[in-house]
């Protein structure tokens, strides 16, 4: 069943009950393929290490780091910079969460 099916089911049977879909998957997307849109210079490496493979417990306080991670798109291989997190955050107030506003 496709999760927006699901999530509609859930509204109509759980009363009292808000339930909202943030699908994230296109915004990755095309911040990665058009990064200097959203004012990143690096959308396919991290910012910590060598910025290809290293992720958590890898990137720590003695690992080497970008200068400047406002302009990577990724921390390490796997989870996103504080600025990406925000435009994140954004764009599921704006989409998602709209709803409740």
């Amino acid at each position: 069943m496709k999760l927006s099916i699901m999530v509609d089911k859930l509204n109509k049977e759980l009363f009292g009950v808000k339930v909202v879909f943030a699908g994230l998957y296109d915004l990755f997307l095309d911040v990665v393929r058009n990064p200097k849109a959203y004012g990143f210079e690096n959308s396919l490496m991290g910012c910590c290490g060598t910025g290809l493979f290293e992720e958590g417990i890898l990137c720590n306080h003695k690992t080497l780091t970008c200068p400047d991670a406002s302009k990577y798109v990724f921390w390490d291989a796997v989870h996103p910079t504080e600025r990406m997190y925000q435009i994140i955050a954004d764009y599921t107030v704006r989409t998602a969460l709209s709803v409740f506003l």
